[in-house]
């Protein structure tokens, strides 16, 4: 047997296997340019805003420092060359409390309790040079440093513009980190499809921590309300998506990191919390803005923890993964600083997605090298299987893959088993060499493979003895394949003449049992009955 001949399956599969290296690769490409592109849109999609009330010829203006107590409220004089339809923007106004322009009341809220929404207030005509005062119902001495941290004046269109760019970050966040999770999840359910095991944990989990982190950075930012004014329901997916990022990500680091159990009483710790926290919020006794504190306690906990286990864990699959957890925490402990010295500032939500972009980066390096490797394994172990049932010098199945087939044939379905064999094998060698040999066991495969193919599963069960397995067909059609099987002639290059020998049985003949056996005897019937005729001629 030739080296090439018997290495072409070994070949195909390692065309295959490159093949889909490579489509994983192109994968892994963009991902990382997805993350590349998040990145630039996160350092370079907000700019700082240098327009001062002063300067009129700016489409908004912002009231910095413009503010002054006056009594129970705050007052600000509007400029006298106020363009006409001007809207007065609010931010972070949370609680009840009515605007005033000229003692008059023009807008009065509803109450809700949305951190980071906006109030949008057109102006009446004649608004220009007159005072407005914003009175809230429950005394905040916040209120001052809040409007003149959050609020400016400018025309409708300007204010959804500014909006729009300021919170882009929050968009491109979002649909990377989805793309993100879709990919991986793909990608575990893949995975599982085709090694037929248990769900990939580690990978869902991963999936589910970007997917929450995506949506938190969406519904914290202010964009939805370009499209709803029902921010309060956005404020609430926000609060639970930021609940959810920590137990995902336990989870993730708990099949990383098996036989811990503190990461899964922390984990259940957070799940406990969340639950109070909404429970409370919705029966109306406690905020859940106030109550977040226990949130953010639970993540100082969780960082030392974690960080104190990666400290004694030397795996070298981990390193990116530990890395980018001491970056996670760095950001996420200054974006809580950030939110409790400065809650009217957007830097919180900024720096905890950096955090969560530069922890994704090492998780999913991490990731993606193990699914190389397990991808590489399985590649291999389905080559091993593919083989341990191929004969390797004609591609048929052999005589292993004939017994798994015929163990799954079912009785009532009813078989017919055809066996052939090559004439003058044997003297080919001795005369020709073993070269052509399997150069006429080749042509004979390919014969039997044209005609029978179509209807059956062809397999070389010994040196130059083939067998077809036919099951639920008719007696007829059998009958007729072997008419033209023995009306063509089977011929090897330069003309030389296959002669093939062959002998067939159903169960409708005889039982199961017996059918190979019957297949075999007629075969060697009509293999002496073709020497006698040779012998005659």
């Amino acid at each position: 047997m030739d080296r090439n001949t018997k290495n072409r399956t070994v070949d195909e599969h390692k065309k295959d296997t490159a093949a889909e290296q490579r489509r994983e690769k192109i994968g892994r490409c963009v991902l990382l340019l997805i993350i590349g592109v998040l990145a630039v849109c996160l350092l370079a999609g907000q700019k700082p805003d240098s327009t001062n009330v002063m300067i009129q010829t700016s489409p908004i203006l912002k009231l910095d420092g413009a503010w002054t107590r006056q009594g129970k409220g705050c007052t600000v004089r509007l400029p006298k060359d106020l363009p006409e339809g001007s809207v007065l923007e609010l931010g972070y106004m949370r609680g009840q409390f009515a605007v005033k322009l000229r003692g008059k009341t023009i807008f009065r809220s509803a109450g809700d309790d949305a951190a980071t929404a906006l109030r949008w207030i057109p102006l009446p005509k004649g608004s220009a040079g007159g005072r407005l005062t914003v009175q809230e119902s429950d005394q905040d001495s916040d209120v001052l440093s809040t409007l003149n941290a959050a609020s400016v004046i400018g025309s409708q269109a300007a204010l959804q513009r500014r909006l729009f760019f300021s919170n882009l970050y929050a968009l491109i966040f979002f649909l990377c980190f989805s793309c993100a999770s879709a990919f991986i999840l793909y990608a575990a359910f893949r995975q599982k499809r085709r090694r037929g095991e248990r769900q990939p944990t580690s990978q869902v989990q991963l999936a589910l921590f970007l997917l929450c982190a995506g949506v938190w950075a969406l519904t914290d930012s202010q964009i939805l309300q370009l499209v709803t004014a029902d921010v309060n329901r956005g404020a609430m997916v926000s609060v639970l998506a930021f609940f959810l990022m920590p137990v995902f990500f336990l989870q993730f680091l708990e099949t990383l990191l098996p036989k811990l159990g503190r990461l899964r009483n922390l984990r259940m710790l957070f799940l406990l919390n969340a639950a109070v926290g909404l429970v409370l919020h919705t029966t109306g006794l406690v905020s859940v803005y106030p109550y977040m504190i226990t949130n953010h306690v639970l993540l100082i906990v969780m960082m030392m923890i974690v960080i104190r286990i990666f400290s004694k864990d030397k795996a070298a699959g981990h390193h990116g993964i530990r890395i980018g957890c001491i970056v996670y925490f760095v950001c996420e402990i200054a974006a809580l600083v950030a939110y409790y010295l400065h809650p009217n500032s957007r830097g919180y939500a900024w720096l905890i997605c950096l955090g969560v972009f530069l922890l994704s980066i090492g998780c999913l390096n991490a990731w993606f090298n193990q699914y190389l490797e397990d991808l590489n394994r399985l590649t291999e172990s389905e080559l091993y299987r593919k083989l341990a049932y191929r004969d390797e010098l004609t591609g048929l199945g052999n005589r292993a893959a004939y017994e798994r087939d015929w163990d799954q044939v079912k009785p009532e379905a009813g078989a017919t088993l055809i066996m052939f064999d090559i004439n003058g094998l044997k003297a080919t060698n001795d005369t020709w060499g073993h070269a052509f040999g399997d150069q006429l066991i080749r042509t004979a495969a390919e014969a039997i493979e044209q005609v029978f193919g179509e209807i059956g599963t062809v397999y070389r069960i010994g040196g130059d003895e083939f067998l077809v397995l036919l099951v639920g067909t008719a007696a007829a059609d059998v009958s007729q394949r072997l008419e033209a099987f023995a009306a063509r002639k089977h011929t090897m290059d330069h003309g030389i003449p296959v002669e093939i020998a062959w002998g067939m049985a159903a169960t409708d003949e005889v039982p199961a049992a017996a059918l190979f056996r019957l297949a075999d005897q007629r075969m060697y019937q009509k293999k002496r009955e073709m020497h006698t005729e040779a012998g005659n001629a």
